[in-house]
């Protein structure tokens, strides 16, 4: 074998799964405790998803991602802190988009005037959207939620008062670019809900993970 990766178990990390495999991932191994647990000849198949179970580690899936392919390990549904694709890594991303939102609702905090209920709300807004931003480095995937709850309710009183103006067309765009973003944050809520699983076991052995993504 050309290559060779060390996959840590999530909720047992002085364990490992030890992935061997050919140029190009033509041919693969995989082994736990020194028994071959898995043997996969095809990079297609890996690319589609691989699952399989085993008497030891139950259900395992492996999964090749990326450019440069990167080869993934899941055991009973949780990621290894190895892998190139992991749930807190993906959630992560979702940081770029929320600052947007705080770009916007900090612009929409100067609109009203000052000590109005409209600038105290907008003033909530930010703060809500900064949530995630400054928590999900913590773990706190809770954060992300409330932040979307909160859009989702504005993005609601927005697409409302659109239709009682449909006329306006500042209304129209900006309920346009509200629905953009929406959609954006609802595909991150399936990363922060799989990485509100994971949250245990990040504690536990994925420090190394942690630093990997805050070293970026």
């Amino acid at each position: 074998m050309d290559f060779q990766k060390k996959f840590s178990l999530p909720r047992h990390p002085e364990e490992f799964v030890i992935a061997q495999w050919e140029r190009g991932y033509g041919r693969l191994h995989l082994y736990f405790r020194d028994r071959l647990v898995a043997e996969v000849n095809s990079a297609a198949k890996l690319r589609n998803g691989v699952k399989f179970t085993d008497p030891e580690l139950n259900t395992v899936e492996l999964l090749l991602t990326g450019k440069p392919m990167s080869l993934n390990l899941i055991v009973d549904g949780f990621h290894s802190s190895s892998n190139r694709i992991h749930p807190y890594r993906e959630i992560r991303e979702s940081e770029r988009l929320l600052w947007v939102v705080v770009f916007f609702a900090f612009i929409t905090l100067f609109l009203p005037e000052f000590g109005s209920a409209d600038f105290w709300l907008n003033a909530v807004s930010l703060v809500v959207y900064l949530l995630p931003i400054f928590l999900l480095p913590k773990l706190q995937f809770w954060s992300y939620f409330v932040a979307l709850g909160w859009f989702s309710l504005f993005t609601l009183f927005a697409a409302l008062l659109t239709l009682a103006n449909w006329f306006n067309i500042v209304l129209v765009i900006v309920l346009f670019a509200r629905i953009i973003i929406l959609i954006l944050m609802i595909r991150f809520a399936k990363d922060a809900s799989s990485a509100l699983r994971h949250k245990r076991y990040l504690k536990m052995n994925s420090y190394d993970l942690l630093d990997d993504f805050n070293a970026k």
